[in-house]
């Protein structure tokens, strides 16, 4: 990679959504285009926590599922702006988000969803992860669709691992969201 100077928060955001781009602490990180695994992937479980979001969206474990790779801003000087494949915002977080801005989220999400892309290396992906953790998002999931397994990181755990033929349970952030890894990646959903 060609070192570039450092660059804030605000002037990738004047860039626009052309520049698909990241930053962690002013380093410019590309983002490239991802495949139809990916999408199919990410369109799949956005429609799963949509589901979920709609049982959940009277009691106090309503959340919004934010998707698109919107940009957290997750440190400043030098800024870091992650932009997870899918976020998830607590409605206590959505409280002191204004919707309307055109800015990126204050706060970190509470959970955070990243698909790996046959591009993502994983010292790239160990970096993203200790950002998101010690930005206070309580929750990351990793999913590997070509392997077919799904990590979950925890600040205050050991990482749990799921495979294909395994239900994952046990979320803090989305109590009662059941997901069956391997229902990501079957074409039964078609």
């Amino acid at each position: 990679m060609v070192a570039t100077k450092s660059m804030r928060a605000a002037e990738l955001l004047a860039l626009g959504d052309d520049a698909r781009m990241e930053l962690i602490e002013g380093e410019p990180i590309p983002m490239s285009p991802t495949g139809n695994l990916h999408m199919f992937v990410v369109s799949e479980l956005t429609l799963l926590l949509g589901i979920h979001s709609l049982r959940v969206q009277e009691t106090d474990d309503a959340f919004k599922v934010l998707g698109h790779e919107g940009g957290f801003l997750l440190r400043s000087d030098p800024d870091t702006v992650l932009a997870p494949d899918i976020a998830i915002l607590t409605r206590d977080q959505l409280r002191v988000v204004n919707r309307t801005s055109n800015d990126f989220c204050p706060v970190p999400p509470a959970l955070a969803i990243e698909v790996k892309s046959p591009s993502d290396r994983e010292a790239e992906i160990a970096r993203k992860l200790a950002v998101y953790l010690e930005a206070g998002v309580r929750e990351v999931w990793w999913i590997r669709p070509l392997a077919g397994q799904m990590t979950v990181h925890r600040p205050d755990r050991a990482p749990e691992l799921y495979g294909s033929d395994e239900t994952f349970a046990s979320s803090d952030v989305l109590p009662g969201f059941l997901l069956r890894i391997g229902d990501l990646l079957s074409d039964s959903s078609t």
